[in-house]
């Protein structure tokens, strides 16, 4: 433990060395979130059709949905390629530690200021519109998402070590994972054969459903996305694992 919390540290005087680069993506999120106020605005006032949430719920659905995209942000899958591509992944092999929770830690040191700063921010746009949410499901929930987010970086880490260049297949699974997250746009607002078919995958449980718990609404229920998380989670970890030791063996590695 106390190897990881070193590179936890590290990966905090990183992120203070590079201040100006968080203020931006920081005022980047507030801009993003007042453009979505704009165009939902004048949704809201030309449709006239029911949606479950109000104007001022769906703002802090997007402000939410900020800090989810926020935690899913780590490099781990890029330091892997590159470390592949390069080959120096042969001088963290042989360190007497687990290199990749070792840089899973650095990237969450990285990040906490973000983290901290975004939900910040969340806190006061759901204050200042007057909208309630349930903290505390909120990090009782959160936890699942963000393993399956450092699985899925891993995942496409270990897939360096077969193709010299995955952003395509990285890009495509993002942009599709996105859409179907409600990350883009709330999944209510699909239609309902496609929200039915996707109860089974995990897509609707990283953002939506727990976005909507947030907000007080039911979405699919908190037990029931958890079980689904716990399941999806270990799944992974067992195929990773595996996946992990059969790509090990098409390392090579010179030198003397």
């Amino acid at each position: 433990m106390g190897i990881l919390y070193e590179y936890f540290v590290a990966g905090v005087k990183n992120a203070l060395e590079y201040k100006d680069q968080f203020l931006t993506e920081l005022v980047g999120e507030i801009v993003t979130i007042g453009f979505f106020y704009v165009i939902w605005e004048m949704i809201y006032s030309k449709v006239k059709i029911s949606m479950p949430l109000t104007l001022n719920e769906i703002i802090v659905y997007y402000a939410l949905t900020a800090f989810v995209t926020q935690i899913n942000n780590f490099r781990i899958d890029r330091f892997l390629q590159r470390a592949a591509k390069t080959g120096i992944i042969s001088y963290y092999i042989v360190r007497p530690y687990n290199y990749i929770f070792a840089e899973i830690s650095k990237e969450f040191g990285r990040y906490i200021l973000n983290y901290s700063f975004t939900f910040i921010v969340f806190l006061i746009v759901a204050a200042f519109l007057h909208v309630g949410i349930n903290v505390f499901v909120f990090f009782l929930y959160l936890p699942f998402v963000w393993v399956f987010f450092i699985e899925t970086r891993v995942f496409f880490g270990i897939l360096s070590f077969w193709v010299t260049e995955v952003w395509g297949l990285r890009f495509f699974y993002y942009s599709f994972q996105d859409l179907f997250s409600g990350s883009v746009l709330p999944l209510f607002l699909f239609p309902a054969v496609i929200f039915n078919a996707l109860k089974f995958l995990p897509f609707p449980y990283l953002n939506y459903n727990l976005v909507m718990l947030t907000l007080g609404k039911q979405g699919s229920g908190l037990l029931q996305g958890i079980l689904i998380l716990v399941l999806w989670d270990t799944a992974l970890l067992v195929f990773l694992y595996f996946f992990y030791k059969k790509s090990f063996f098409r390392l090579e590695s010179l030198g003397g």
